[in-house]
């Protein structure tokens, strides 16, 4: 295949397959996360564990597939004349999105420990950002505005948890200080 025509095809927006790269990519980050989601409630994952372990399976290798493609599209990136192949490859793989990329390639540890590999997992979110123009403004935008947004981050954090520390010690009065995701949302 063409690399000029394949690097077209994965950038968001260059064309009309362009457009349906990207549709592909969001039904398949919404179905990551739903199955992200479906694993952590106890009775879904008792009940259809392995079901939701092999669907996730299958949109991990979807990201590996499209990993695999960017990495030998890169040198067709601008710029990628002077680079030569290796040192553009390495240049995207390095990259925040390449990262972001191989991340969401990850399978985790399987059904059964869904907490194991969940922060990895939940880099799918991230790959919304390069199919979203939306979200691609707001990404230069909090790159612009870096440090207040770290400060107003962390804020939020510390605020998040000191919220949902009352909601733990009231539900289980015996543990130590445990934040659980339920705790989380509920302070959400």
């Amino acid at each position: 295949m063409n690399r000029q025509r394949l690097y077209s095809t994965l950038r968001p927006g260059a064309n009309d397959s362009a457009s349906r790269v990207a549709l592909g990519a969001h039904a398949m980050v919404f179905a990551g996360i739903g199955c992200m989601l479906a694993m952590t409630e106890p009775d879904l994952l008792r009940e259809y564990g392995d079901a939701l372990a092999a669907a996730f399976s299958v949109i991990a290798t979807f990201f590996t597939a499209e990993y695999a493609l960017r990495l030998y599209a890169a040198p067709a990136a601008p710029g990628g004349e002077h680079r030569g192949e290796l040192r553009s490859r390495l240049s995207w793989a390095v990259s925040l999105g390449g990262i972001v990329d191989l991340l969401a390639c990850c399978r985790g540890h399987g059904a059964r420990r869904p907490q194991r590999g969940a922060y990895v997992r939940l880099c799918l979110v991230f790959k919304l950002v390069r199919y979203s123009p939306g979200l691609t403004i707001l990404q230069r935008v909090i790159a612009h505005a870096r440090p207040p947004a770290v400060v107003l981050l962390g804020f939020s954090i510390v605020l998040l948890a000191a919220a949902a520390s009352p909601i733990c010690w009231s539900a289980t009065p015996n543990r130590e200080l445990w934040l659980d995701p339920a705790a989380l949302w509920w302070a959400w």
